[in-house]
C-alpha cells in the first residue's frame, strides 16, 4: 500500500516538519520543568511528552496531565500491541499451522479482531472530532486536518486515513 507514503512524507519530511517545531519546543520545556519539579513521576512526564506531542500534531488535541482518556486509551492500545507482538505470545508463533484454524477455534484470532476493532474505532473517533472542528471552523493545525481538507490529493479513504494517522500517532507515542 504505497498510497499512504505520499501523505506521511508530506507531513513529516523536510520543511513540513518545521511547522510543528513550536509544539515540540513547548512540550520539551514542559517535560524538563516537570522533571525538575517532580522527578519521581518521570515515567508519567515522559509518557505525557511523547503521547502529548503525537496527539497534538496528529489530531490537534492538547494534553495537560497525561491522564486524559485519549492518552490512557492510546497507552492501553500500545501495551496490548506490545504484548501481542512479543515473540512466543501465542502458540501459533511456534506452530504456524494453527493459522488455518477457523476463528471459533482460534482464540488468538478473536483477540486480534477485537483489538483491531478497538484501535480502528478509537482512531475514527479522533478523526471524526477533527472533522467536526473543521466544519465549525475551530480545527487547529494537525495531520488529520491536513488529510481531511485534502483527502482527494492522497487517494486514501476516510478509514485508510484514520488508520495511517493512528499508526503515526502510535509510532510517536510509543
Amino acid at each position: 500500500m504505497k498510497r499512504w507514503r505520499k501523505f506521511v512524507h508530506q507531513q513529516v519530511g523536510g520543511i513540513a516538519a518545521n511547522k510543528y517545531r513550536p509544539v515540540q519546543t513547548f512540550e520539551s520545556k514542559r517535560l524538563l520543568f516537570d522533571m525538575i519539579r517532580d522527578p519521581d513521576n518521570y515515567e508519567n512526564w515522559v509518557q505525557r511528552f511523547s503521547a502529548g506531542f503525537s496527539i497534538r500534531v496528529g489530531f490537534g488535541k492538547a494534553t495537560e496531565t497525561g491522564q486524559e482518556s485519549y492518552i490512557l486509551t492510546l497507552i492501553d492500545i500500545l501495551r496490548e500491541l506490545e504484548r501481542c507482538a512479543s515473540p512466543g505470545a501465542y502458540l501459533v508463533d511456534s506452530l504456524p499451522i494453527l493459522m488455518h484454524l477457523p476463528e471459533w477455534l482460534a482464540p488468538f484470532k478473536r483477540e486480534g479482531r477485537r483489538l483491531q476493532e478497538r484501535e480502528r474505532n478509537f482512531y475514527l473517533e479522533l478523526q471524526s472530532e477533527v472533522q467536526d472542528q473543521i466544519e465549525k471552523g475551530t480545527a487547529p493545525p494537525s495531520f488529520s486536518r491536513t488529510f481531511l481538507e485534502n483527502q482527494d490529493k492522497y487517494d486514501l479513504t476516510y478509514l485508510e486515513g484514520a488508520h495511517v494517522l493512528g499508526s503515526m500517532y502510535e509510532a510517536g507515542a510509543g
